[in-house]
């Protein structure tokens, strides 16, 4: 009788363990796909410069409220989309309503890089890489 409490004893013991072993296996693959799906970035506008030399685009980095430009050479063999910014700093602001000017040769953009939640008006300059702020706006400033 000793003998089979401790046979049933040890199948308990197995079988909660399995059960364990399992849901955390269940638990990790739920919780790397959720993850996953958090890390998609988020691509909220897209421009195409006029000579169709260059890509604009608006995307929302993962795990980030705000939203980021970049900006792709089309033409090119190779390389990483280059982030534009108002931001000296390097932080994320929200930036974005990209538009080209008729010659392809500037990008103009709202960001909020100067006072958090107060757009401007930015102009980039794709030849000499200098950003350019146009407003000194208070109040609400849309595209």
């Amino acid at each position: 009788m000793k003998i089979k409490m401790q046979q049933a004893f040890l199948m308990a013991v197995l079988a909660a363990s399995t059960v364990a072993a399992a849901q955390s296996v269940r638990s990790a693959s739920l919780d790397s796909a959720i993850d996953s799906l958090f890390n998609v970035n988020q691509f909220e506008q897209v421009a195409i410069s006029p000579d169709g030399s260059h890509l604009a685009y608006v995307g929302k980095p993962a795990k980030s409220a705000d939203t980021a430009i970049f900006l792709t050479e089309l033409n090119a063999t190779s390389g990483q989309p280059k982030r534009v910014s108002a931001a000296a700093d390097g932080r994320a602001h929200d930036e974005g309503e990209v538009a080209w000017s008729p010659d392809g040769k500037r990008l103009a953009f709202l960001s909020d890089a100067g006072s958090q939640n107060q757009m401007q008006l930015y102009v980039h300059d794709l030849v000499t890489g200098s950003t350019q702020k146009l407003t000194n706006l208070t109040g609400f400033l849309d595209a």
